[in-house]
């Protein structure tokens, strides 16, 4: 069903290799310069819009799973 339903894409490109500001980046939809995130460890900025609060004011639940 996923195959069938779902969207494949070919190509897909990190806008930037450091895994918190990409995940940032993929979470607010702003590229890294404009979330001002570029290294790992800095403090997201709470005033961009944030797809897990998006997806909450429509009553979704959200929930990460990490590793290390």
């Amino acid at each position: 069903r996923i195959a069938k339903e779902g969207v494949r894409f070919d190509t897909a490109v990190s806008q930037i290799p450091v895994t918190g500001p990409a995940h940032a980046t993929i979470l607010s939809g702003r590229t890294p310069w404009e979330n001002e995130m570029l290294l790992n460890g800095e403090l997201v900025k709470s005033s961009l819009p944030w797809l897990p609060e998006a997806l909450r004011s429509q009553g979704y639940e959200t929930g990460a799973f990490v590793s290390a």
